[in-house]
């Protein structure tokens, strides 16, 4: 008996799935016709970015009231004191404490690398598991009065 040979237009490349996961996270999912993995990591890095803008954003406005009122004056304020400042030389609230604006930008763009790097992963590692042969496994128990056991039988699909 001669081993079928797979078409070629589907069998999955794990090196093009790779290109295409790194090209934009969740398109390497898409590529493996895995939609809702490709909308948790699209959704995911999407939250993360906007995040970071946001958090850039506010770390600006404390950058440039240090900027404008010096840094020795700066380091002088209490908190209460640094958030007024922000408030009267930008207009922006600040909401949490000076220094934890660009510790949680850095959070935020760390977590999207994160989640961009795992994307990647997940997609290569799914390209390579894609061409395995799915089974069926049956799992029974044996007993009786004289022994116990265990009967496991499996059988792999052919892909035509």
């Amino acid at each position: 008996m001669a081993a079928e040979e797979k078409d070629s237009t589907s069998v999955i490349s794990p090196r093009k799935t790779f290109f295409i996961s790194l090209a934009f996270p969740g398109a390497g999912q898409l590529y493996l016709n895995r939609p809702l993995k490709a909308v948790g990591f699209i959704s995911a890095e999407v939250f993360y970015i906007y995040k970071t803008v946001e958090y850039n954003k506010i770390y600006q406005y404390v950058k440039n009231t240090k900027a404008d009122i010096g840094i020795d004056i700066w380091n002088s304020l209490t908190e209460a004191q640094k958030k007024d400042s922000v408030n009267l030389y930008t207009g922006y609230k600040l909401t949490v404490d000076s220094w934890r604006v660009r510790e949680k930008r850095n959070k935020y763009a760390w977590w999207c690398a994160g989640v961009y790097f795992i994307s990647i992963l997940d997609a290569y590692v799914d390209a390579h598991l894609s061409n395995f042969p799915k089974d069926d496994i049956d799992v029974s128990a044996i007993a009786d009065r004289e022994s116990v056991g265990m009967n496991i039988s499996f059988a792999l699909e052919r892909k035509k």
